[in-house]
C-alpha cells in the first residue's frame, strides 16, 4: 500500500511541473521580447537624432580627424545646443578636443623653448670666438650686412604664426572681450525668426599694431550670422599684439560669436 501511495505522489508531482513549466517559458520569453523591444527603441532613438545635431557632429569627427580641434570643439559645442541631440555624447567629444588642444599647446611651447636655447648656445658660441684679424673682421662685417639684408627681406614678408611666446590679447582680458561681443553683436532678423541658434567661429589676424585683419568664418552656422560675427569681431578696438623673442608679430587667433534665443 505505500509503494501504491508513493508511486500516485510522484505522478502528482509530475503533472504539477508540467504545468507550471508552461508558464514558466511564457514569462521568460516575455521577459526577453521586452529587452528586445527596449534595445530596438534605443537603436531606432540614436538613427533618428535631429539633422541639427547630426550634421554638426560629423562636421565635428572631419575637424577631428584632420587635427583641427578647436574647429571640432565649435561643431561639438553647437551639436550640444540642438535639440533631438546626445549631449552626453558631444561633451564627450568637447573632453576629447581639450584634451588634443592642450597637447598641442604643450608641444608648441616646448619647441619655442628648445629654439631660446637653441639661439642662447649659438650666442655663447660666438661671444667665445677668438679675436679676427682686421681682413676678418672685414669679411665678418660684410657677411653680417648681407645676413641683415636678408633678415630684413625676411621680415617684410610677415609670415601669420599660429602661436607665439606671448599670444595677443583684447584689451581687459577675455571677459572684457566677451562683454564686448555680447554688446555688439546684433542678432539678424532672418535667423531671428527662423530659430537659428549657435556658435561661429571666427578666424582673423592680429596685426603687429594690435589692428585687425582678414577676419572669415572657420566655422559657419547662418549666412547672417556669420557676416554679423565677422563684423563684430572687425569692430573690436586694437589688441596686445603677439609676440616672440620680445618683437610684435603677426599672429592668427580664433574667437567664437554665440548666437542665443
Amino acid at each position: 500500500m505505500n509503494r501504491n501511495f508513493i508511486l500516485e505522489q510522484s505522478r502528482r508531482d509530475n503533472t504539477r511541473e508540467a504545468q507550471i513549466t508552461p508558464h514558466k517559458r511564457s514569462v521568460v520569453w516575455g521577459i526577453l521580447t521586452l529587452i528586445l523591444l527596449l534595445a530596438t527603441l534605443t537603436v531606432a532613438a540614436q538613427n533618428n537624432y535631429s539633422p541639427c545635431y547630426t550634421n554638426n557632429m560629423a562636421k565635428g569627427d572631419a575637424a577631428f580627424k584632420q587635427g583641427r580641434y578647436s574647429e571640432a570643439k565649435t561643431y561639438y559645442v553647437n551639436a550640444k545646443k540642438c535639440n533631438g541631440g546626445n549631449p552626453t555624447a558631444a561633451q564627450q567629444k568637447i573632453n576629447s578636443c581639450d584634451a588634443k588642444i592642450k597637447v598641442q599647446k604643450e608641444a608648441a611651447e616646448a619647441k619655442r623653448r628648445a629654439e631660446k636655447e637653441r639661439v642662447s648656445i649659438i650666442t655663447e658660441g660666438v661671444a667665445e670666438e677668438d679675436i679676427f684679424s682686421e681682413e676678418e673682421i672685414s669679411s665678418e662685417e660684410s657677411a653680417e650686412d648681407e645676413f641683415i639684408e636678408v633678415e630684413i627681406q625676411e621680415d617684410n614678408l610677415d609670415p601669420v604664426r599660429i602661436y607665439t611666446e606671448e599670444m595677443p590679447e583684447f584689451p581687459g582680458g577675455e571677459k572684457a572681450m566677451q562683454a564686448f561681443i555680447d554688446q555688439e553683436v546684433k542678432y539678424p532678423d532672418v535667423a531671428r525668426k527662423n530659430g537659428i541658434t549657435g556658435t561661429v567661429l571666427v578666424e582673423f589676424v592680429v596685426e603687429k599694431d594690435g589692428s585687425i585683419s582678414n577676419a572669415k568664418t572657420k566655422v559657419p552656422l547662418f549666412p547672417e550670422c556669420d557676416k554679423e560675427a565677422i563684423r563684430c569681431v572687425m569692430a573690436m578696438p586694437k589688441w596686445k599684439p603677439g609676440k616672440d623673442m620680445g618683437k610684435p608679430v603677426r599672429c592668427s587667433y580664433q574667437v567664437p560669436v554665440t548666437f542665443r534665443l
